[in-house]
């Protein structure tokens, strides 16, 4: 009867130590999956001029400051109600810019992701050209075209798919980008494309706003890398690319 209890008692400390083991590796799987992290910091990108820091959620409100494109502000809160200003879709956010606080409208923001380290592997990085070649059929071979060392381009080259499908890449030094055109093709389509080859970017929810999606994503080591989609004329564009 002894010997019977300590076998019990054995199978199951066995048991519980089993079940430890898989919760662990649950959790730890968990955390290497879910390493991106929406940071704070918003990138303003307009077409043309500065985008208005306004003291109160008002288009009417008064101008703090303007911040040019390409600038990194930092975001503080979103209210919840989307609004229409000048055929823009979004709303409005209060931000800091140079410790300054104010408003903006998030139309013209992009957000930015917190990743753990790059990832070279194809999981996390699209080859773009061998993914279009096996869905859509390539059509000759590369056009290498005349590099501008004057804006430090190393190499450029354009490719032509099936469907009317036309890329551009241009090398440059540290990094460089890729433009592609999809007649005919819905922007979230596009992006399903692109997010079934790059782990980081199927990681990222996919709210499009005004017919575009811009994103962009930071590694602690510094290297950078981004998503441009636009539908527009029944095409979407598609910029992408990174740097060191």
């Amino acid at each position: 009867m002894l010997k019977t209890n300590m076998n019990i008692k054995k199978n199951t400390l066995i048991t519980f130590s089993i079940l430890i083991i898989s919760f662990i590796q649950v959790i730890l799987s968990e955390t290497k999956d879910n390493r991106i992290e929406l940071s704070e910091t918003r990138i303003v990108d307009t077409e043309n001029g500065n985008l208005r820091l306004r003291a109160k959620p008002l288009l009417e409100s008064d101008v703090i400051d303007n911040i040019p494109s390409g600038t990194r502000i930092v975001f503080i809160k979103s209210e919840d109600d989307q609004k229409e200003i000048n055929g823009k879709i979004g709303r409005w956010n209060l931000v800091n810019y140079n410790d300054k606080i104010g408003w903006v409208f998030d139309a013209f923001l992009i957000k930015v992701f917190k990743i753990a380290n790059e990832r070279s592997d194809s999981e996390y990085n699209c080859h773009v050209n061998d993914v279009l070649t096996e869905k859509f059929g390539k059509i000759g071979k590369r056009k290498n075209l005349k590099a501008n060392q004057k804006d430090s381009e190393t190499e450029k080259y354009e490719e032509r798919y099936n469907q009317n499908i036309y890329s551009l890449t241009t090398i440059y030094y540290g990094g460089g980008y890729t433009k592609i055109k999809f007649p005919n093709k819905k922007i979230e389509d596009i992006y399903g494309f692109f997010s079934s080859c790059d782990k980081d970017l199927a990681e990222v929810k996919f709210e499009p706003k005004n017919e575009v999606f811009k994103v962009e994503f930071e590694a602690e080591s510094g290297y950078l890398k981004s998503y441009y989609f636009e539908f527009k004329n029944n095409i979407t564009s598609v910029i992408f690319g990174g740097q060191t």
